[in-house]
């Protein structure tokens, strides 16, 4: 944007009052220092809810792919609160109306950072944590049974739920699995108390077998449960 002085100056101010007074303002912009980056949090019954980027935490994206994130990361919020009502097409009629929010945490590392700088030997990996915290356990439970429970009632376009080994079965309280979604790579899902946590990593390595991908998710989602359980 271009901004034209002339000689009657900006809005009624003459050139010397408008730079005496930019300058003023500059100075004392510099003497404040720097603002902390914007923060975003829930009120009312949504008050307990934690910033994603806390509940998944740099420590977790090197435990999955043993290197650290990059430091930079993108934290989603809904700016609204969501009501899910129960469908007869998705052969969720029985359940109640629940309302809930929905987070979410995005880690990579240098390599997906700067993918189009260079060139590395290390393979670019991202993980994201998305996180729906309904306002009851009940919404939470119905939302998670829909996942993973595997109910032929449920209509799930992309086929059934993808069961975890037995071993796995104890990540949080209720039902684990992975989230068929077609040609894109499953989410690994599972709920603790109000909470349906889903994580998923886009690079396709990451899902060339089961056990390879449990690899990688099992010990993020086991510190997400534990941290989502002190809440």
């Amino acid at each position: 944007m271009v901004v034209k002085v002339d000689e009657e100056g900006i809005r009624g101010s003459s050139p010397e009052e408008f730079r005496d007074s930019l300058a003023t303002t500059v100075a004392q912009r510099l003497s404040e220092g720097p603002t902390p980056p914007a923060r975003y949090s829930y009120t009312g019954e949504f008050a307990w809810v934690q910033p994603a980027c806390t509940l998944y935490t740099g420590e977790d994206f090197e435990t999955a792919f043993g290197m650290p994130d990059i430091g930079r990361v993108e934290e989603r919020y809904n700016i609204f609160v969501g009501v899910t009502t129960g469908s007869v097409q998705g052969g969720t009629q029985d359940n109640e109306p629940s309302r809930s929010v929905r987070t979410g945490c995005g880690r990579e590392n240098e390599q997906a950072a700067n993918s189009n700088v260079g060139s590395s030997s290390v393979v670019p990996q991202g993980l994201v944590a998305s996180f729906e915290h309904f306002e009851t356990e009940q919404g939470a439970a119905q939302y998670n049974n829909y996942n993973c429970d595997g109910d032929k009632k449920y209509n799930h376009p992309f086929g059934p739920p993808l069961k975890v080994p037995a071993e796995f079965s104890d990540i949080g309280d209720g039902h684990v699995c992975f989230i068929s979604l077609g040609d894109v790579n499953p989410p690994f899902t599972f709920k603790v108390k109000q909470t349906v946590v889903e994580l998923s990593s886009w690079n396709s390595d990451t899902y060339s077998d089961m056990r390879t991908a449990l690899d990688v998710l099992e010990q993020p989602a086991r510190n997400i449960v534990e941290r989502l359980a002190r809440l």
